[in-house]
């Protein structure tokens, strides 16, 4: 018995030893050559995403749902991405990814065919290069990072919040948006026409938007609202001011 505990100890080090090892190795081998993998996921509806990614979303209804990792050669199978629940979650389960540049980004490219939700979060980048398409749908975005968003949509009631000091810069339609920028984010929808807008003001950083028929406005921290007037019928409500910003026609 006394052989079977000493044996099973061993045992124990062992596999110990070979993880720790491979941690190691881990912190001290460089990321290696860029190289790309593309997995097929489950259809979701949602993207969750943190780390130090640069998040590229595509549209191409013709396709399934896809993610296309682009990564060192060295770093890139402990890059894992699933679907649970209907939310798509990526993570990097690199160790030591603290001794690793911030400048580097890993690129994630992300196929989509329709979205309800997007939250992303540390310092994440999120991109559009095209315009993506949710017409008639309630699509909410979350920024709780440090990273830009910058996204060209159409959709029919966007819900955004900023909270952090990341960066939002939108383009393209929503009938109705909704938006709280807070902390020391920054805010910039003066290519986003809606009909009808909502925001709360609470950053000291300026905010611009884009509005077609009315605008309600919160002002509660020293940023202005800056917005666009292009509209003989537009109408604008300043609800509430207790910060010391202003709404401010563009000229």
């Amino acid at each position: 018995m006394k052989t079977f505990k000493i044996a099973f100890i061993l045992l124990f080090l062992i596999i110990n030893f070979s993880c720790m090892k491979e941690q190691l190795n881990d912190c001290f081998q460089s990321t290696g050559n860029d190289i790309s993998i593309t997995k097929f996921v489950n259809p979701f509806k949602k993207i969750n995403i943190g780390e130090n990614f640069k998040i590229i979303i595509l549209q191409d209804t013709t396709k399934s749902e896809y993610v296309k990792i682009t990564a060192g050669k060295n770093i890139i199978n402990q890059i894992v991405s699933n679907v649970k629940d209907g939310t798509l979650k990526i993570q990097n389960k690199n160790t030591c990814n603290f001794v690793r540049s911030y400048k580097r980004k890993i690129t994630i490219e992300i196929n989509v065919k329709t979205l309800d939700e997007i939250i992303i979060s540390s310092v994440s980048d999120l991109f559009s290069y095209d315009t993506l398409y949710f017409e008639n749908k309630y699509v909410r975005l979350k920024n709780f990072g440090l990273g830009d968003v910058n996204l060209k949509i159409k959709c029919g009631f966007l819900d955004v919040q900023s909270i952090n000091s990341g960066n939002i810069t939108l383009e393209g339609f929503s009938n109705i948006m909704s938006c709280s920028i807070e902390e020391v984010s920054s805010f910039d929808a003066r290519k986003l026409l809606c009909d009808d807008i909502y925001i709360d003001c609470h950053t000291p950083l300026d905010c611009f938007v884009y509005p077609k028929i009315k605008l309600y406005v919160k002002i509660f921290n020293s940023g202005n609202v800056f917005y666009r007037d292009e509209y003989a019928n537009l109408k604008t409500y300043l609800v509430e001011q207790k910060g010391t910003g202003s709404l401010i026609k563009i000229q």
